[in-house]
């Protein structure tokens, strides 16, 4: 019956057609403003697709870091049973520090990550690479990938660079000259490649070999920062998680996240 009378209305004779009118001008009111709100949740979903996909490539599945302080010991035996996990597609180790990059009378502080041959397999960062190529060099001639907006904070430009920047990083032995550029290595050291994935990572990372940092730093052998996982997106990752618990001892997952906007992390003894 409602729907009756509403059809009249809307096609009434010129008597009512006050009410047609207001009556057309209210349908179409209401469907912009739908079709509005459409609009912004399609592009709000899309930007939340393309940040997920952002941290994705960047970052590993699952992290496996230090109970406590900062030093990570994994033994080859544990590595290797860690890389046979079932599950565990690949396994990246790393050693992270913050650090001084000079370039003439430009300087800006960073975090440099220096990672193994295995980091292709566990994050997606070479394929953003903006300018140069995806080279960390060796011990002896180590070479930087180093974000965008370091590049452009340190003036340095990876395609014409003559002359290579001055990396400090912190000298664990040195104590007279704590907390000052005095105190800290010095290394000379090239720009290869800029890698561009949001101003988050742009502004803060670069990335070279592990032998490099850890040779900086005066590391044992057996001493990480942490351990970057790619893990099996078909099988259940919280089994997973339980399996690497029980190789590596009492350690305690955090920050579960589905969607991979940011990874697992595990705590190991």
């Amino acid at each position: 019956m409602k729907l009756l009378f509403a059809w009249r209305y809307f096609r009434s004779e010129k008597s009512v057609n006050a009410i047609n009118i207001i009556s057309w001008i209210s349908v179409l009111a209401i469907a912009v403003v739908v079709a509005a709100l459409i609009i912004v949740f399609s592009v709000f979903n899309g930007f939340e697709d393309l940040v997920k996909g952002l941290y994705a490539d960047f970052y590993s599945d699952l992290r496996v870091i230090p109970a406590s302080g900062k030093i990570l010991k994994l033994d080859a035996n544990q590595i290797s049973q860690l890389k046979h996990v079932n599950g565990v597609i690949a396994i990246s180790l790393v050693t992270e520090e913050k650090a001084v990059l000079v370039n003439g009378e430009s300087q800006g502080i960073v975090t440099v990550k220096g990672v193994d041959s295995s980091q292709s397999l566990v994050t997606n960062l070479n394929n953003h690479i903006l300018r140069g190529k995806y080279s960390l060099g060796s011990v002896e001639k180590p070479e930087i990938v180093m974000g965008v907006g370091i590049e452009s904070a340190v003036g340095a430009d990876v395609e014409r660079s003559i002359y290579p920047l001055t990396l400090y990083m912190p000298n664990r032995n040195e104590t007279e000259h704590l907390g000052s550029i005095d105190g800290m290595n010095s290394f000379q050291i090239n720009a290869s490649g800029t890698f561009m994935v949001q101003e988050e990572f742009d502004n803060k990372y670069v990335f070279t070999n592990i032998n490099f940092v850890k040779y900086m730093l005066d590391m044992k052998p057996n001493e990480y920062s942490f351990c970057e996982v790619k893990l099996d997106s078909n099988l259940n990752q919280e089994k997973i998680t339980n399996d690497i618990q029980q190789l590596l001892g009492k350690i305690q997952a955090k920050n579960k996240v589905s969607t991979k906007s940011k990874p697992l992390f595990c705590h190991a003894n």
